[in-house]
Formats: structure tokens, sequence, C-alpha cells
């Protein structure tokens, strides 16, 4: 039987709102039309051997979208508990995906789970939509839900991705936008060096990936949580 949908983190007016809003529209549009698969839907497999390699067993996935990333890696056979702040991505997964567990969540609330819970943090493309201070608080909270020499896997927005976006809109502060209703981060490598100071590096690399018919400039970098 599959395992419901999860409400955590909304609390009162949401001052997201207009994201929300754009995101639940997004998702119902994707649902009626469908979005063509793209080469980076497998960015993620040549990580599965390095993730067994650590003993990854369960993952947190933070904005997890229609779910790309969830099948690839429930099918690989990791436990997966995923995560969204629109409840109409987590409809579409529930439906392709009936077992696995999902939350609807505000990523700056703190998650509903004890410390450690997880081996591996995936946050592909969600964590570039908040300011500074609250992306410390988030990445605080991430080291929070990982074991001892846990892993966080993320890609971010890039300063280099002026296909979508970078430099445009009414500027929030360095290198963070406002633009149609949506608040954007882009960051250079040393912005996620910095972001991630403390943290012991895997990887980091600036790439270019076909997304959405398109060309998207990411960081992608894995880093493991440090010992006390």
């Amino acid at each position: 039987m599959g395992i419901s949908i999860l409400v955590w983190g909304f609390k009162g007016e949401n001052p997201l709102a207009s994201d929300l809003s754009f995101w639940n529209g997004v998702f119902e549009r994707v649902q009626k039309e469908g979005v063509s698969d793209t080469q980076d839907d497998l960015w993620l497999t040549s990580y599965i051997p390095l993730l067994r390699g650590q003993k990854v067993e369960r993952i947190l996935e933070i904005g997890c979208g229609v779910g790309r990333d969830t099948l690839h890696l429930a099918e690989a056979g990791f436990e997966v508990t995923a995560t969204d702040f629109s409840a109409s991505a987590l409809a579409m997964v529930r439906e392709k995906l009936p077992d696995v567990s999902l939350l609807l969540h505000d990523t700056r609330e703190p998650f509903p789970f004890v410390d450690g819970s997880f081996d591996l943090v995936l946050a592909s493309l969600s964590l570039h939509y908040f300011d500074r201070s609250t992306t410390k608080l988030i990445v605080e909270e991430i080291k929070r839900l990982l074991r001892p020499r846990g892993l966080l896997l993320y890609r971010v927005n890039s300063i280099n991705d002026h296909s979508f976006g970078a430099g445009q809109g009414d500027l929030l502060e360095p290198d963070f936008f406002l633009k149609d209703g949506i608040r954007r981060r882009y960051f250079s490598l040393d912005a996620c060096r910095e972001t991630f100071q403390g943290w012991d590096e895997f990887y980091l690399e600036e790439k270019t990936v076909d997304r959405y018919e398109n060309q998207k400039v990411l960081c992608e970098g894995l880093v493991r949580k440090m010992e006390a």
C-alpha cells in the first residue's frame, strides 16, 4: 500500500506564496502536457557506484519536482524520502511511485526527522531560491539530518546561467534576483565553497547541461559532513 503525502512546515502566511503559485502552475501544466526526456535525466548514473561504496541507503531528496531523480534512486534500490513544497509536484510523484515516502515541506522550516536520519541529502536545483542567511540555516539543517560523514549532493544555478535568468531582474542581494515574481540565486564555484565551508569537498565543477530544450549552466558538487 502506498504511503500518504505528509504535510510539514507550512505555518500561517507563506511569504513565498507567489513562488508556490508559480510552481504549482508549472507542475499542473507538466501533468497535462508532459515534458520530453533530456540527457540531464541521467546525471545521477555516474554517482550510483560511489554512493554504494559510501554505504548510502537512506536518502532525503529536497525539491523532488516531478520525481525524475526520485525514480532513478528508487530503481537503484535506495530508500528515498522525497520532499517538495508543491502539492501538484508530489501528486505526480505519487502516481509514478506509490511506495516512496513523500513530504510536503517548506525547506525554510526544520524537517520532522531526528538527527542523523539520512546517509545522503540530494538537492538538485532546489537550494538557489533563498537569500544568504536563509541558505545558511538550510545548510545547517541538512548537516543535522546527516549521519556522521554523510553526504550532500547538490546542483545550483551558475552565475553564467544566462539562459535561465542570471543577472536579470531586480537585484535583492549579490547574485540574488527577483524576476517574474520568482527569487533565484546564482553561484560561482567560490560561492559554493563559501556556502559549504566546513564540509569535506569530494567534487565541484561548473557544467552545461540540456534542460527544457535549452542549455543550462550549473554548479554541481558533492560534499561530506566532517566529524565533529
